[in-house]
């Protein structure tokens, strides 16, 4: 990997040499204690101001629907969340720049040998790309006729956006210009919307990490174990080459860390749609084991963050995060921009309404970029390529989702998901469960209102928020078949790996020997059975 320049304000904040920087990294140990201009330890990060002592007030403070009307309708904020919707990635660079898989000729075959990813180097497409906006996560569509619905524009329609909404959610892909005004017909009643925007359609993308509190915390108790995190996840960044190509927020709840979008822009925009979907597929999943990898290693040098905080590895194909100045679904705090070198909590500045100061921030948010750190990404993500093409042979992106022949009562489940039903509150492994049981319902012919209400009824049992719930369910049911039986008696690592033998949910009886999928359990036909 070529010596990149790292910013000068983080090798101030450093003290240790580079020696030992490279040894820690080396050993994924940090070395305790740390000074208390460490960059990335696992220490609590010492504010370089005086903050306002956070209490629990903050969190038992109420924003009324009036300033959550005035937040949204704030011209400064208005123009910056519109400003951070659009992307030309054609202004990003020179006409000369580099947009192949890697920047330096001598190293493009290389990589795209162990990453099979095949493009030429080719400047991207001249015309602007953008992020589509949701309401409360759930609302998508805006109805261009009465027959049809297209996506939010948030350039276009973020007055009707934020109207009576108090979450405002946006895509981190930013489509091909074409999609703005793509409309399908509104679907009937017990009907699924189509699927307008996904990888086949996406010029660049801003993969991200939410680094969160685990459940049955806050963010109020996780303070420092969430900026350890977060510090340690940069530092990491840092580590591969990636020393300004990204940046952080407060999300309300928890630290976002993103990429600027001009690292990952489609080498092929001409090709056809399924280079892209290659491209983008390839990228989100590699980055999401990047995610997992540093989560493991964190909590290793760190044991005693492990039960307070999580690192949500949840890149695919239409991804929304909380928008820039969104304030929070419940707790009462807008999402702002940190230091993305030494980021801090600042409770009292997330408080809306904003102050001139903190609104100002987000004009130069994510901003900065290298397109030499395109091919630090790229290098940093390889080392993933042979997992993500196995996963990839037998994904649900391929495969089509397989029914049972007939409709499955309670009585007639199998085993792994009557444990899971049976499951109560776990330290891990309530992701990976309620994303099984909601694909399962669907593949065994439960009708939607049953499958989500034991659904929910199986979350609360698990502890998972309703919400956190919900989220997952849209996700999986009717989209994505069961994991099959080998797979759930692997061990794994985290979501979204479907392996749970460490979770003890399969404990075969003699039905089970006769299949490969739960959804073949006391099935007659064995015909449709399926390894995924």
């Amino acid at each position: 990997m070529p010596n990149l320049d790292t910013n000068s304000s983080y090798k101030n904040q450093t003290s240790s040499s580079q020696h030992e920087q490279n040894a820690a990294s080396k050993n994924m140990q940090v070395e305790k204690p740390e000074p208390e201009n460490s960059s990335y330890g696992c220490t609590a990060i010492k504010s370089q101001q005086s903050q306002i002592a956070a209490t629990k007030e903050y969190f038992d403070r109420k924003i009324s629907p009036e300033i959550i009307r005035n937040h949204y309708s704030n011209p400064q904020i208005k123009a910056i969340i519109i400003q951070h919707s659009e992307y030309n990635p054609n202004a990003a660079e020179p006409e000369n720049a580099s947009y192949g898989c890697t920047a330096i000729k001598s190293q493009q075959s290389q990589i795209a040998a162990k990453s099979n990813m095949l493009f030429e180097k080719i400047k991207p497409e001249k015309s602007s790309s953008w992020r589509c906006g949701n309401k409360d996560f759930v609302g998508w569509w805006k109805r261009a006729s009465p027959e049809t619905e297209k996506l939010y524009v948030l350039s276009e329609d973020y007055d009707l956006v934020t109207r009576n909404v108090r979450s405002l959610y946006w895509s981190l892909n930013f489509f091909e210009d074409s999609i703005r005004t793509r409309e399908q017909a509104v679907p009937k009643k017990g009907e699924r919307h189509g699927i307008i925007g996904d990888y086949g359609t996406t010029v660049a993308y801003s993969l991200s990490v939410d680094i969160d509190h685990a459940d049955g915390s806050d963010v109020f108790h996780t303070k420092e174990a969430l900026e350890a995190a977060a510090q340690f996840f940069i530092g990491k960044l840092h580590d591969n080459g990636i020393t300004r190509s990204y940046d952080v927020l407060f999300s309300g709840g928890g630290m976002y860390i993103l990429t600027h979008p001009a690292i990952t822009v489609c080498p092929t925009p001409n090709a056809e749609r399924t280079d892209r979907e290659r491209w983008f597929y390839l990228l989100a999943e590699t980055y999401n084991m990047f995610i997992n990898d540093v989560q493991q290693q964190f909590f290793e040098s760190c044991p005693e963050y492990a039960d307070l905080v999580k690192f949500d590895a949840l890149n695919n194909s239409k991804r929304v995060f909380k928008s820039l100045f969104s304030i929070h679904k419940k707790h009462p705090f807008a999402v702002i921009p940190l230091d993305k070198n030494v980021p801090v909590i600042d409770f009292d500045a997330a408080h809306p309404p904003l102050s001139d100061s903190v609104i100002n921030t987000g004009v130069s948010w994510l901003s900065d970029s290298d397109m030499n750190e395109r091919q630090a990404l790229i290098e940093m993500l390889f080392q993933y390529g042979g997992q993500v093409r196995e996963k990839r042979s037998a994904d649900y992106i391929d495969t089509e989702i397989t029914m049972s022949d007939k409709p499955v009562i309670c009585g007639d489940f199998p085993p792994c998901i009557n444990a899971v039903l049976n499951a109560y509150k776990l330290p891990s492994g309530a992701t990976r469960m309620i994303s099984f049981l909601s694909a399962y319902l669907y593949q065994v012919r439960w009708d939607r209102q049953h499958s989500f209400a034991l659904v929910l009824k199986t979350a609360d049992q698990l502890g998972m928020g309703r919400d956190r719930a919900r989220r997952y369910f849209n996700d999986w049911f009717g989209k994505m078949n069961c994991p099959s039986c080998s797979t759930i008696r692997t061990t794994g690592t985290h979501y979204p790996a479907m392996n749970m033998g460490e979770l003890n949910i399969c404990k075969p009886d003699d039905e089970c020997e006769k299949i490969h999928n739960p959804i073949r359990y006391k099935q007659m036909d064995k015909t449709m059975e399926v390894e995924i």
